[in-house]
């Protein structure tokens, strides 16, 4: 049995920001991850250029206000640049032969991470220690015994218990009680609160599809569009840079149970005959494309978030604080953030305070 401080579970935003957390503190610990590769809902599709980066398939945006995440890119030496929205917006009305266009995209100035959010994960990868870094390493049990965690863990076939002082979770509320047999240490208080607080974005489904040229804005068009008709509903520029690695994506309106009915391929096939309506012939040109839809990822979606409508996530960390703090367990996953819950910033902030909860109880 390996024995360290700290198992942080999940190795998204949160839990790499844990690792890197903690080794700037020198306090030793075992970072487990389910899937194969890290970065949790950040994830992107490689470009079929020559570049290595890849298009957002998850969280794409930046908030003016939201500064602790600007804070946090500054620090680890990511460029952050301002969403395109230069030039005209799109709309399309059911049963309309052409699209209608409205001059001014406008809205807010979002940031973008310049080459995508992929480089967050890249540069959290080089502050870390990846030898206690361990992939395909899926977590089925939790226990305490003898004041300490026993963490049980698959990977590949293969059983591994690893034994800590401290447990962070890095994880979306309904992924604690899906995976984590909450039964042996958690209250019913507790797992009904955490079960009532949903994954944010986790039943969505998105499309990006790279370019080798801009062609909307050559002709003074944002790459914003609205729709009606689905399935696309909402689509944007998702260029990785100001002039480079061009890109549109968009949200799928179909929901999760819908989504069903159809195939990868239909879907991108129905998507770009979308495009086509709003830029002609020119958009069947493209390099690459891809659909990730959420719901079908057991580490991110449950059932109940496939089947409920779309809301914010709260969860009262507060109440809990006491019973936590003496179990020596952290809630780091964003859903548990007191102001940005289920955003990137939200990440960051439940990391920093988890972090300082768990220093402050060494």
């Amino acid at each position: 049995m390996q024995k360290t401080d700290v198992v942080i579970i999940g190795a998204g935003l949160s839990g790499l920001y844990s690792a890197m957390l903690l080794k700037q503190n020198k306090v030793p610990y075992l970072l487990l991850e389910a899937k194969h590769s890290v970065g949790g809902r950040i994830t992107s599709t490689k470009d079929s250029c020559e570049s290595d980066v890849g298009f957002d398939l998850g969280p794409t945006w930046i908030f003016p206000h939201q500064q602790k995440i600007q804070h946090f890119a500054n620090d680890i030496g990511i460029a952050l640049f301002q969403q395109y929205i230069q030039g005209d917006a799109l709309f399309q009305r059911p049963n309309s032969i052409n699209p209608e266009r409205f001059s001014g995209a406008g809205g807010m100035p979002l940031l973008r991470v310049k080459g995508g959010m992929s480089t967050v994960v890249t540069k959290l990868l080089e502050q870390i220690d990846k030898d206690y870094l361990r992939t395909n390493h899926k977590v089925y049990g939790l226990k305490r015994l003898n004041d300490k965690w026993q963490v049980s863990v698959d990977n590949n076939g293969q059983e591994h218990t690893y034994e800590s002082t401290h447990i962070i979770l890095a994880l979306p509320p309904r992924m604690i009680t899906r995976h984590l047999s909450v039964d042996k240490w958690a209250s019913d208080q507790l797992v009904a609160e955490l079960n009532s607080s949903q994954t944010w974005m986790s039943a969505q489904a998105k499309f990006v599809v790279s370019y080798k040229k801009p062609f909307w804005r050559e002709n003074g068009l944002s790459g914003q569009a609205f729709s009606q008709v689905v399935p696309l509903v909402e689509m944007h520029d998702a260029s990785l840079q100001e002039h480079g690695d061009y890109a549109l994506f968009g949200f799928i309106g179909l929901d999760a149970q819908q989504r069903k009915h159809y195939s990868e391929d239909q879907l991108k096939t129905a998507c770009l005959q979308q495009l086509c309506f709003f830029y002609g012939d020119v958009a069947k040109d493209y390099q690459d494309c891809e659909i990730k839809d959420w719901a079908k990822d057991q580490f991110v979606a449950s059932p109940l978030d496939c089947t409920e409508p779309s809301k914010h996530p709260s969860f009262n960390t507060a109440k809990y604080s006491t019973n936590m703090k003496n179990q020596h367990l952290y809630f780091a996953g964003s859903e548990f953030s007191t102001s940005e819950p289920g955003y990137l910033e939200g990440a960051i902030q439940a990391t920093e305070a988890a972090i300082s909860q768990l220093l402050d109880n060494l």
